[in-house]
């Protein structure tokens, strides 16, 4: 699904994928193993934090970047991404001769999480819509971020017990009672569906121990769960 639509983008084929994750310990799950199983894709693994982020991928993006375009192994990265702490990475495949385009996920409302100050530094910037995402196929492996029916999905990974929607309203809930008004009013400043980083944390601090284990969130669950617990808050801020 994703190579085509690359290929159309830069008018050029695909040399390979470059998939990035985290795992707990660095040892990948049957899902990863699948995917780095298939042909001419790679899969980079960081860490799982405590609060279900990732760990060390930026430095991997960064490190594949200087040493793909230091051997003139690629004309072209595309990079889908919004962060910002790639920015080294990006400059030093440019300074090579390197095209670099940067790919963000566009919402419901046609926003990015992209960051304004990388856009500016890309040769070509694009967006994907989140539902053109919501069954992704790579080579032979696919899988649905709605149902999780797809067999090479670990049962360690099943976050679908509690619904997004559900642990949002109760992880709001806890936020609003434990954080002074003042700082809930940061959500205020943000662009629609983001928190502050130190709020962002909370979140995730708060939905583990409600969930009582460890559970890895996976990025369609975090993103649902931020744009609840954001909407949560700001109506609690537009009524009290």
């Amino acid at each position: 699904m994703f190579t085509p639509w690359v290929e159309e983008f830069t008018k050029s084929r695909v040399h390979r994928i470059y998939w990035y994750d985290g795992a707990r310990n660095m040892v990948p799950d049957e899902r990863q193993i699948a995917i780095d199983s298939e042909p001419f894709v790679k899969v980079r693994l960081g860490r799982l934090t405590h609060d279900g982020g990732q760990k060390g991928v930026d430095t991997l993006i960064v490190r594949d970047l200087m040493v793909l375009s230091q051997e003139r192994t690629l004309q072209q990265a595309v990079v889908v991404t919004g962060d910002d702490d790639l920015r080294e990475g990006f400059e030093y495949a440019q300074d090579r001769g390197i095209l670099v385009h940067l790919i963000g996920i566009r919402d419901s409302d046609g926003l990015t999480s992209q960051s304004e100050e990388l856009s500016r530094i890309v040769d070509k910037t694009g967006a994907i819509d989140k539902s053109h995402l919501a069954s992704l196929v790579v080579g032979q492996i696919s899988w649905t971020s709605s149902e999780g029916t797809s067999s090479q999905r670990s049962d360690l990974h099943d976050n679908r017990e509690i619904p997004p929607e559900v642990l949002a309203k109760r992880v709001a809930v806890a936020m609003i009672a434990e954080i002074p008004r003042e700082r809930l009013e940061q959500v205020l400043n943000e662009r629609a569906g983001m928190l502050t980083s130190d709020l962002d944390r909370k979140m995730f601090s708060l939905a583990w121990n409600e969930y009582g284990r460890n559970v890895y969130f996976e990025e369609e669950y975090k993103r649902t769960m931020r744009n609840k617990v954001r909407e949560h808050i700001v109506n609690h801020l537009a009524n009290n």
